[in-house]
């Protein structure tokens, strides 16, 4: 019988998915964490239910792993259960080990920066250990960890949590999302109020994909509502995401433009993760400098970087890029051909071809109806990549930079 702060784990209630049932004393972070745990492990949420009150929150997810399938190592279902109470840690990827600091950087996205940035983190002696990039809306945030030769311990930063953060203090969310509503998209978004009982109902439907259902509760938790009912579910490929919420104050949403603001968020955390240009996948032995060549590879032959994820284990390099042209379409095939000969076949690999970004239409509801700044693009930034660079870690390494 499942009691108060208890974590259940059934794999006979359901028989495509593994039921995982949470039960905590009132704390308004719970679902985030416990959706984070299961997304650091890279499991797929079909289904959740989530019912609070002012004392309890219940969550029931049904998950499967990366295949689809119903998750039955022992070992996995000891790390989840005991995550999900708070005595573990689900992932170490998101953790700062002895001797790695971390820093962020952010700011308008043009060619070639991710080659600058690598290049100048070579010259300074720093070496990259593991590394998230998102681009978005012209912006860049970033989240590098670097091997520090004093064995200094940086901050613990969760890289997705943060990419979100500094991606929606960019400010330029809202005039983004309103000059792509013309856009192709399967994605709809509303938020609507039901004043009768003091919520707002936010409304998310479009193509599922990993992590869909973190990005968008990683906003809310940002922005500072509380979710105190959901309902989401897949099917073929589609996902259906409803949430009730409430302002900090305890309060459905009153100020259109507070509703439009959340809306354009929640486009922006939809569209950051979903699927761009072409994945390529690097594996080779990791050496000083490889990024900053690699990248600069890129860069020559007309690709962009949209998203990263550099990875370094055991003295190997494990690196993703999804890579577009300077326009964020497609590349030329014969430009990701000559990059892999550049590089080396066996060491950069295409693994898949990955459709262009569908870009959210934004629905607005309202009533009671239910990293750097340099380059061309930049030139307003006082500072060489080098010495922001430098300032960066520097900054984090004083405590200053922080979650």
């Amino acid at each position: 019988m499942l009691t108060l702060d208890s974590v259940e784990i059934d794999n006979v209630a359901s028989p495509t998915a593994t039921v995982v049932k949470v039960n905590r004393g009132g704390k308004r972070s719970t679902l985030l964490d416990a959706v984070q745990v299961l997304s650091d492990l890279d499991l797929i949420i079909q289904e959740a239910r989530v019912s609070t009150d002012t004392y309890w929150v219940m969550i029931v997810f049904h998950v499967v792993d990366i295949r689809g399938r119903k998750l039955h190592d022992p070992a996995i279902l000891s790390r989840i259960e005991l995550a999900l109470s708070g005595n573990v840690s689900a992932s170490s990827t998101n953790s700062v080990a002895t001797g790695l600091y971390g820093a962020e950087l952010t700011g308008p996205d043009y060619p070639g920066l991710l080659s600058e940035l690598f290049a100048s983190l070579r010259d300074n002696g720093r070496d990259v250990v593991e590394s998230t990039l998102w681009t978005h809306g012209g912006s860049v945030a970033s989240v590098i960890f670097v091997k520090d030769p004093n064995g200094v311990t940086g901050a613990m930063i969760h890289s997705d949590r943060r990419l979100h953060q500094l991606l929606n203090e960019d400010g330029c969310i809202c005039d983004y999302a309103a000059s792509n509503q013309a856009a192709s998209s399967s994605a709809t978004i509303s938020v609507e109020n039901w004043n009768s009982r003091g919520y707002s109902i936010v409304s998310v439907r479009c193509r599922d994909r990993a992590k869909l259902l973190f990005d968008v509760i990683c906003v809310l938790y940002d922005m500072k509502y509380d979710i105190f009912h959901a309902a989401i579910s897949t099917e073929a490929g589609r996902a259906d995401l409803e949430l009730y919420i409430r302002d900090k104050h305890g309060n459905a949403i009153s100020c259109e433009a507070e509703r439009q603001r959340l809306s354009c968020s929640l486009q922006a955390a939809v569209e950051r993760r979903a699927p761009q240009g072409l994945r390529l996948e690097l594996r080779a032995v990791d050496r000083r400098g490889l990024l900053a060549e690699v990248t600069r590879v890129f860069f020559e032959h007309g690709l962009s970087v949209a998203r990263a994820e550099i990875r370094t284990r055991g003295g190997e390099a494990r690196d993703v890029f999804h890579v577009t042209d300077f326009d964020g379409r497609l590349p030329d095939r014969r430009a990701i051909v000559a990059v892999r000969e550049r590089i080396g076949t066996e060491q950069l690999k295409l693994i898949d071809d990955l459709r262009p970004p569908e870009m959210g239409n934004v629905q607005v509801a309202g009533g009671d109806s239910g990293m750097l700044t340099l380059g061309n693009r930049a030139l307003k930034s006082v500072c060489c990549v080098g010495n922001m660079l430098m300032r960066n870690l520097h900054y984090l390494t004083k405590g200053l930079v922080r979650l």
